[in-house]
């Protein structure tokens, strides 16, 4: 006959089971966090093209024909490097050189890479946020189990460690409890007590408490 801990958690197993296969991953292109995917893949292009910019710069001369300079304004050349834009049609005007040009493009690629870093962090947690928000009820029961495991743990825990302050009264040198589980129990190393780690948990998932708690 299984004991109520045994039946817990070949429940939560089974439980686990069932949810696993309709959660949605964020690690692949195709699922609820290809944004980031599209994002990264356009850094990943416009690095490879700065560096081609940079070692076509270390061979070209600054020699060409000679004109007014044309100011150009990289936030709004990165902007249509953003928008899916090929660094290569930012070129200079005839009145520039061929370095002039990619310089254009050098300074669009840098502001638009400056914008990816800072923007495809606040997307990635944007979306994981989302997706955790949406899959919390079905996450909530298996927190349930795993708070009600705790709560017997808790049971066993107690008892056990009044028994052994009456050993250490009677002068006897014994335990039942080891260091780990003395820590696990009222906290240390770091640790909340047991009690208030389930007290948390139960709040954080709302989770009602169950007569005789």
């Amino acid at each position: 006959m299984k004991t109520v801990t045994e039946s817990k958690t070949s429940d939560l197993g089974k439980l686990i089971a069932q949810v696993l296969p309709g959660l949605p991953t964020l690690k692949t292109p195709d699922g609820p966090a290809a944004e980031v995917f599209q994002l990264s893949a356009r850094r990943r292009e416009l690095t490879a093209a700065r560096k081609a910019i940079i070692d076509e710069l270390a061979t070209t001369s600054e020699m060409g024909p000679t004109g007014p300079v044309i100011k150009y304004d990289p936030e709004r050349d990165a902007q249509a490097l953003l928008a899916g834009g090929d660094p290569a049609a930012l070129v200079a005007a005839v009145e520039e050189t061929r370095r002039g040009s990619l310089l254009r493009q050098l300074r669009a690629i840098d502001a638009a890479l400056g914008r990816l870093d800072a923007d495809v962090p606040v997307v990635a947690a944007r979306i994981r946020h989302v997706q955790s928000v949406k899959i919390r009820p079905v996450v909530a029961p298996i927190a349930g189990v795993v708070v009600d495991c705790l709560r017997q743990l808790l049971d066993v825990l107690q008892p056990v460690e009044v028994f052994e302050h009456e050993l250490e009264k009677r002068g006897l040198d014994i335990s039942v409890l080891d260091a780990y589980l003395v820590d696990l129990l009222n906290g240390g190393g770091g640790r909340s007590p047991l009690a208030w780690a389930i007290k948390e948990m139960r709040e954080r998932w709302d989770l009602r408490r169950k007569k005789g708690e």
